[in-house]
């Protein structure tokens, strides 16, 4: 006889309403949010699986899933798409890394929630899924209007409500095969289609009961949103130029904190000249390298340039300041 699980043993003495947190939604004005991510790839999904003569969803566009969360949505339609790039490329750190908004609400003791799954590559072709929760019950379908508890969803975006982005720890993927962590460069945004009988699966194969049918333009989940608090853990030179191996930490970087360089054989930092630039070209700080190269003191993305006084070669490394 198989042994019980732990899991299904807490299930049965705690009740399934309280397994997951509903108080860790980011506010899309939290002061550790890096940046946003830009317009996405969408592919639209239908408005109805089964319903094809309906056609897709039509309502908003890309540029309404970019920049901060304003409430602005893009519909993707039942099992529609958006895949957002990152250069460059964002990685894990302390606590959640990605953010996802959607245009929920609260409705009486319930909230109005649609959902879609989170997947993230490290080169755009391979991707990974969060390992998604759905503790929802599936005695009867939720209706078009019908409401469900945060509580009982983990690692599916659009569990909070307008405002509150669902977050992602990139950890939780550390051992997949094809995956770095310190290295994401795209994340694809799934539409869950909750219908009961052909629709989709959490992790443990549970249907995963969402309102349905929803017959409208803006059908399928309504992406707002994608917000990210790090960028990947090292910067590597530009290629083809000797210093082509100089690595900086930490990246990113508190601003006015002194960075750390490990350099290729046969360069010295004695020997090197920085200048850091804004994103707009303008040299904000330059000089010869010293023990320790600080930060600048205001927030941004910076590009570092360093250059041997003997051979002239130039590196360029970008570097995000908070």
């Amino acid at each position: 006889m198989k042994p019980i699980s732990l899991f299904l043993v807490l299930l049965l003495a705690q009740g399934v309403s309280a397994q997951f947190t509903t108080d860790a939604g980011i506010p899309l004005d939290d002061p550790s949010i890096l940046d946003w991510g830009t317009a996405p790839l969408i592919e639209r999904g239908l408005q109805q699986l089964d319903s094809t003569q309906l056609g897709p969803a039509t309502i908003g566009t890309a540029a309404d899933a970019a920049g901060p969360a304003d409430l602005l949505v893009v519909s993707l339609g039942e099992r529609g798409t958006a895949t957002y790039t990152f250069d460059p490329a964002i990685g894990d750190g302390p606590g959640w890394d990605l953010a996802v908004f959607e245009n929920g609400f609260a409705s009486g003791n319930g909230f109005f929630l649609e959902l879609a799954f989170v997947e993230v590559s490290s080169d755009g072709e391979h991707f990974v899924r969060f390992p998604a929760t759905s503790l929802t019950s599936t005695t009867e379908q939720i209706n078009t209007f019908g409401l469900l508890a945060p509580a009982q969803l983990n690692n599916l975006a659009g569990k909070y409500e307008g405002g509150l982005g669902t977050p992602f720890d990139l950890l939780e993927l550390v051992d997949s095969s094809g995956l770095d962590i310190q290295h994401i460069t795209h994340l694809r945004i799934v539409d869950v289609v909750g219908q009961l009988e052909v629709g989709d699966r959490d992790q443990e194969g549970r249907p995963i009961n969402d309102p349905w049918p929803t017959p409208f333009a803006s059908s399928g989940f309504d992406l707002d949103a994608v917000a990210f608090r790090y960028l990947g853990a090292t910067s590597v030179a530009e290629a083809n130029s000797p210093l082509e191996s100089i690595l900086i930490y930490p990246n990113p970087i508190v601003a006015g904190q002194s960075l750390n360089l490990q350099l290729s054989e046969g360069f010295y930092q004695e020997d090197l000249h920085f200048r850091w630039y804004d994103t707009r070209g303008k040299i904000v700080q330059e000089g010869p390298l010293r023990d320790h190269l600080r930060a600048p003191f205001t927030r941004g993305l910076y590009l570092l340039n360093l250059c041997s006084k003997t051979s002239n070669e130039i590196a360029c490394l970008k570097v995000m300041v908070y």
